[in-house]
């Protein structure tokens, strides 16, 4: 396991942040999903950070919170390499049928980003669906704490560097 830490002092760095990570993980998506759990308070900066991912995917659309949805869908095609980012906000769900319900195992495999927020809820749901799934995936944990003001730091684990 690798871990990286960032002090980002404007949602333009934490922007950037997530731009330069997912770059890192774009082959892997030939071979199984990429999940990025995004760990901290309400209002941290975790959406931005989807925004960053989507920003260095060339997604065209606005990436806007999915707390109310719970799930965003944002196709993909980059360097010859075509997915989706999905963008899931696990914040208002309560219960672990209700985080089933979603389908979350039909995006767990190979050409899908899940960006996850609020994963502490349901870990052992999707490490339950990981195992059932049987496919190789790259799992990264992103976790923010606010420093004051617009800075944060922004710990970025590889968990699993292939399954």
């Amino acid at each position: 396991m690798s871990i990286e830490t960032f002090t980002t002092n404007s949602v333009a760095e934490t922007i950037e942040v997530a731009q330069n990570l997912i770059k890192q993980f774009l082959n892997n998506l030939e071979v199984g999903p990429v999940i990025i759990s995004l760990l901290g308070d309400y209002g941290i900066g975790k959406t931005q950070f989807v925004k960053g991912l989507a920003q260095a995917l060339n997604i065209p659309a606005e990436v806007v919170s999915p707390s109310y949805v719970y799930m965003r869908n944002y196709p993909f095609e980059i360097n010859e390499i075509r997915g989706e980012l999905v963008h899931i906000d696990a914040w208002r769900i309560k219960r672990e049928e209700d985080f089933k319900m979603i389908g979350v195992e039909n995006y767990l495999k190979p050409g899908f980003i899940l960006a996850l927020e609020w994963p502490q809820q349901f870990a052992g749901v999707l490490q339950e669906t990981l195992k059932q799934g049987g496919v190789e995936y790259q799992l990264i944990e992103v976790s923010f704490r606010e420093l004051g003001g617009d800075q944060r730091e922004i710990m970025i684990k590889n968990k699993q560097d292939s399954q």
